[in-house]
Parts: C-alpha cells; structure tokens; sequence
C-alpha cells in the first residue's frame, strides 16, 4: 500500500483496503459563505414583465382620447359658423349647445387624475341632460309669471303650434292637451284624417277652421275662437305647405300662417322653401303672424337667415324637439311676428300629448 495521502492536484488519495471497493476522489470542500454585512441593503427583487405597472401608458392614452374629442367637437362648431359658405353644414349650427357642452367636458376631464373618459361621458350625458331639463323648468317658471296687460288700442291673442306627430295615436291626449292651454288660435300640425275625433271634441270650441288634414304632405289643422275672412291652403309647391287665414273681427287684418318644413338633412330643398315663403309674406298685407315646425332652431343659418329676409322677429327659443325622456334638446318649433305685434306673455312649452315634439304657446298683442 501506498502511504502517500497527498497529490499535486490537491486530491487526496486513499488506502484501499483488502475485500473493499476503491472509491472515487474526494472533492474539495465547499468554501464558506461571505459573511454579509449586518447594516447592508437586502438586493432587489426581479418583477415579471406580465405584472409591471402600466398606469402611464394608459392615462396618456386617456388624455390623448380627450384632446382627440377636444378636437373633433371644436372642428364641429367651427363648421357650424362656415353653414355661410357651404349650407350642408348648417347641420352642426343646430347642435351648437350640445357640442359646446361635450367641449367642455373633454376639456376638464383632460386635467383629470384618472378616469377620464370616464367622467368626460358623465359630463357629457349630465350637460345634456342639463338641457332638457333647463328647458322644462325655464317654461314653468315663465309660465307662473303674469302676463303684460294689453294697451289701449290693443287686444291680446294666445297662440298655440303644436306637431302632434303623425303617427300619434292618442287623439285624446291631444285634444286635452288644446283644452288645458285653451289659445285662441291653434295649429296643428300632422294630424292626418285619423285624428278626426279631435276635430269633433274641439268643434265647439273652435268653430272657425281650416284644415288639411287629408292632403298628402299638408296634415294640419288651424282652429279658432275668431271668425276667418279668407283662407288659403298650399301643399304641392316650391315652398313648405302652409294654411294661411286673415282673422275678421276686433282682429280684422291679421293673417296667420301655419307652416311645416321639410326636415334636415334636406337643407336645399329647405333652403328653397324658406325662400319662397319669404316671397309669400312679402305679398301679405298687414299684421302677420307665421308659426309652426321650421325644423330648424334659433342657431340655425337657415332661421337666421329667414328673420332677416322676411322682417318678422322670432319670439321663441325655448327646446321643443324631442320629447323622449322628457328632456327636449333643439327648439324647432317657432312663432314669429310682424313688427308692431307685441309680446304679453314670453312663449312656454306644453306637454307631449303623446307626440314626439312639445308645443309652443304665447300671448301676443295686436292692435285694433
């Protein structure tokens, strides 16, 4: 046997014994862990990439959304103001509240923490809403208010446009709803033959009529408490269908024209039916009272545009349109005056009736 325990290549050799198995080398023994410093900082631990923090991507990805919505409503009210240049875009002049509105909101909810998109939809169903209900409250605080007494050599007249809504069923409501505003003169507008049961239930009430009410694209109905000296009903022309009735007795000489405009997106032809109604009341004598649905509202190129042409001031402002929810957003139904007709008492709205619009009431007065 060899009595040498020690190699050159630090490995230890060891005696093999009679009736055993030689074993392999022994390896070195493992050195002893560093002490690690009692004050030292414990290194940090590794964060998977499926669980980092992604909070700055997504809120620059918000504010982005925002000034893209900042954008896109400023540019629809900018087109709203060039409605001058190219008539197509009048379409946005009648949003101009609600785009104001959706404005504002992406533009606070930019400087928002978090949640911006978030809050700017709240904002922006809330300022709608706001609308609707700013209207309705408008109307019955005005409606509480006391009308201006009319001045010698002047009579009142309450009037009243409502669109009942052609497929408007309840004939009843309708007739209630002429009943409880109780105007002198009424006009209503697509209230097609099947409505007949309104005609019978105001009959005595409003024995002086005129109605189209069977007339393909006419649909109305003028009612009045006042007698009627000429009538003249128009539907198949260049310009909207219109009932036109010069009153007789204290208001003899008035003449009231009921209208119904073709609706958006058709503003060409709109354009030209305003056009050609300005030509009818160039060629009217006397007072003149034009009201109906314009389906156009106060922010309008073409309601601008028809005041000034025609010379009539417009009296009403207040939403009419539409009466889902209760929150009337675009006032396109209107009342407009001759010069030296007076306003008594400021136009409200009245209750749907079952119809898609509210109606529009006021108190003028007319000299004798």
């Amino acid at each position: 046997m060899s009595a040498n325990f020690g190699r050159p290549d630090g490995s230890r050799h060891v005696p093999v014994l009679p009736g055993t198995k030689a074993r392999g080398p022994l390896r070195p023994s493992a050195a002893a862990p560093a002490s690690v410093p009692r004050h030292a900082e414990p290194a940090p631990m590794a964060v998977p990439d499926k669980v980092k923090p992604r909070r700055k991507r997504r809120h620059s990805g918000s504010r982005i959304a925002c000034l893209v919505g900042l954008a896109l409503t400023l540019a629809a009210l900018a087109a709203g103001f060039l409605s001058r240049l190219y008539l197509s875009l009048d379409v946005f002049s009648n949003f101009t509240p609600q785009l104001a509105v959706a404005a504002g909101a992406f533009l606070i909810a930019y400087f928002l923490p978090g949640m911006r998109l978030t809050f700017a939809t709240i904002l922006i169903l809330a300022g709608i809403a706001g609308v609707g209900v700013f209207a309705r409250h408008e109307s019955s605080r005005i409606a509480a208010l006391p009308a201006y007494a009319a001045e010698a050599g002047e009579s009142p007249l309450r009037l009243m446009a409502f669109n009942v809504h052609l497929p408007n069923t309840n004939a009843q409501a309708v007739a209630e709803e002429v009943e409880r505003q109780d105007p002198d003169v009424a006009v209503l507008i697509e209230l097609g033959p099947e409505k007949q049961a309104v005609v019978d239930r105001l009959a005595a009430r409003y024995p002086h009529r005129a109605e189209c009410m069977a007339t393909a694209n006419c649909h109305m109905l003028f009612l009045s408490k006042i007698p009627i000296s000429a009538v003249d009903i128009k539907s198949d022309w260049q310009g909207p269908p219109y009932i036109m009735a010069r009153l007789g007795g204290a208001f003899d000489g008035l003449n009231i024209i009921a209208v119904h405009t073709v609706r958006p997106p058709w503003y060409r032809v709109q354009n030209q039916q305003f056009e050609e109604l300005v030509s009818l009341i160039h060629g009217v004598e006397g007072h003149k009272v034009v009201m109906g649905d314009f389906n156009a509202t106060p922010f309008s190129r073409l309601n601008r545009q028809f005041a000034v042409s025609s010379g009539l001031n417009r009296i009403t402002w207040l939403p009419s349109w539409p009466a889902f929810f209760a929150l009337p957003q675009l006032g396109i139904d209107h009342i407009f005056l001759s010069p030296g007709l007076r306003v008594l008492k400021e136009p409200v709205i009245g209750e749907s009736a079952g119809s898609d619009h509210y109606p529009v009431i006021a108190t003028v007065g007319v000299p004798n």
